[in-house]
């Protein structure tokens, strides 16, 4: 396991990668890796020329991209999202996102179009699916975030109402995607979220610097020598490649 970045517990093999993203990011403002895009140190992306954002009002997102890609699509799938998203991101200055208004059943897109491309979990059937890997280049890199459907707390707090989505890394190899990695995600308000890899030894090693003695820590590392890493977090992160 390679050595923490940005607040994340890391990857092997991401050496390439991460020089790219940091000759990339050089001399722009850091403030987003610390809200919705901290991922991209772990995505395996050897290009980072097109982006695409697809779903609902992505401006967290987009204004991520927007660092460290050279262009950004954004494809809205209703017109009030789009205008609200554009308005956001113009007011903060960003001008390499181009908006444009589609279904989410063909992109308008040429085969492998973009190096990445972050779906929103709501649209993740397996038409669009598809679609986004024939959009995406060779070696280029799906997101796809979504609550996790088996987290602990979600019947606890009475949050009936994410999206299960169950057996989506099967669905992704159905579409084609060659690898997929999934990654837990916990939120913090005093630093970025972590992002750990979906892995009984990562999830321990995580477990084990985050918490103290206390009951509710010993529970969870319990949880996580049992291969259990999966209940703990209300979050999922899924990076599929082509």
């Amino acid at each position: 396991m390679s050595e923490s970045v940005s607040g994340m517990v890391g990857f092997e093999g991401e050496a390439g990668g991460l020089a790219q993203l940091e000759a990339a990011t050089s001399g722009l403002p850091p403030w987003n890796d610390g809200a919705r895009t901290n991922w991209l140190w772990l995505a395996e992306i050897s290009r980072w020329e097109r982006a695409l954002d697809l779903g609902r009002d992505g401006a967290p997102q987009m204004a991520g991209l927007a660092e460290h890609f050279r262009s950004v699509h954004y494809l809205g799938f209703d017109r009030s999202t789009l205008g609200r998203a554009w308005t956001r991101l113009t007011a903060q200055g960003y001008a390499n996102v181009a908006p444009a208004c589609a279904t989410p059943l063909t992109l308008p897109y040429r085969d492998g179009t973009f190096d990445c491309v972050t779906l929103d979990e709501g649209y993740a059937g397996a038409t669009l699916l598809e679609e986004c890997r024939r959009i995406l280049r060779p070696g280029g890199c799906l997101y796809v975030g979504l609550a996790n459907p088996r987290w602990w707390g979600r019947a606890a707090n009475g949050d009936g109402g994410a999206q299960r989505v169950l057996g989506l890394k099967r669905r992704l190899a159905r579409a084609g995607f060659s690898l997929v990695r999934v990654y837990c995600a916990e939120p913090s308000y005093e630093q970025p979220r972590c992002v750990i890899p979906l892995d009984r030894r990562a999830v321990l090693a995580y477990e084990r610097l985050a918490r103290g003695p206390s009951l509710h820590g010993r529970l969870r590392r319990a949880l996580a020598w049992l291969g259990l890493g999966a209940v703990l977090y209300r979050s999922l992160i899924y990076l599929a490649y082509r």
